[in-house]
């Protein structure tokens, strides 16, 4: 449903693909609003002082590479997420949709949120406005805001950037990976300190197969929705039509 609402709710080309890549990475709002592309002409730092300046967290995406990592993030340490090839295709949209500095032609954005100025990424409760808009009964839109006010509606009741996340934990969980990869994938902190000392495998091989059958479980439901069925995630014909594609 979400993804035949999307493209008629009016939301702009960056927050569809951005509603995408919550889901297929389980990334917070303010490490998605914080993203980077490699190989940019400021250092790292500049990057991160300005990140901290506007409330996100700087994350460095490489696509060829199929990563994006966070040097740092909510419960203080370091996250590489492996990109499948569902959350590549985000990103490869959003390259697209680069712009040139304004006062630097030639140069283009370092941020894959930026704002109108280019120096930095847009609020970090944009896209939360943008949602939230689109979630309004038609006599409670908000004056000079979408028109589109209740194309977002979902039968679940009002959702967040943050119920993505817990949709994309869901999934995951349902197609049969572990808690504790879960927890990884999701940069959780480990609740038992003696576990955190103790146990400093991050399991990034178990990491990037969830996140690649996270994915593929996102190509078909999309995939299902333009053809008006979809296949069961619990069901047997599910798990053997995806068998060798999350292998």
């Amino acid at each position: 449903m979400l993804a035949l609402a999307l493209p008629e709710s009016g939301l702009q080309e960056r927050f569809v693909r951005g509603v995408w890549l919550v889901l297929a990475t389980g990334a917070r709002v303010s490490e998605l609003i914080g993203a980077v592309w490699t190989n940019c002409p400021q250092t790292s730092d500049e990057l991160r002082a300005v990140a901290e300046g506007r409330g996100v967290k700087m994350g460095v995406v490489d696509m060829q590479r199929h990563t994006w990592h966070l040097t740092q993030t909510k419960n203080q340490r370091d996250h590489t997420i492996h990109l499948s090839a569902f959350a590549l295709r985000q990103f490869e949209a959003l390259a697209s949709l680069r712009d040139a500095h304004w006062h630097a032609p030639g140069q283009t954005v370092p941020w894959v949120f930026p704002n109108l100025a280019g120096d930095g990424p847009v609020g970090v409760k944009s896209l939360g406005k943008q949602l939230s808009d689109r979630q309004r009964k038609p006599d409670r839109r908000l004056e000079g805001r979408t028109k589109a006010s209740s194309a977002l509606v979902l039968p679940g009741g009002r959702w967040t950037a943050h119920d993505l996340r817990r949709t994309a934990a869901t999934l995951m969980a349902g197609a049969g990976v572990s808690g504790d990869v879960i927890d990884e994938c999701l940069n959780h902190m480990i609740e038992s300190r003696v576990r955190r000392i103790y146990i400093r495998d991050r399991r990034k091989a178990a990491q990037a197969r969830a996140f690649e059958m996270l994915g593929v479980i996102l190509e078909s439901l999309v995939n299902a929705s333009t053809v008006g069925s979809r296949p069961t995630q619990g069901s047997s014909s599910w798990q053997e039509e995806h068998s060798s594609s999350i292998a």
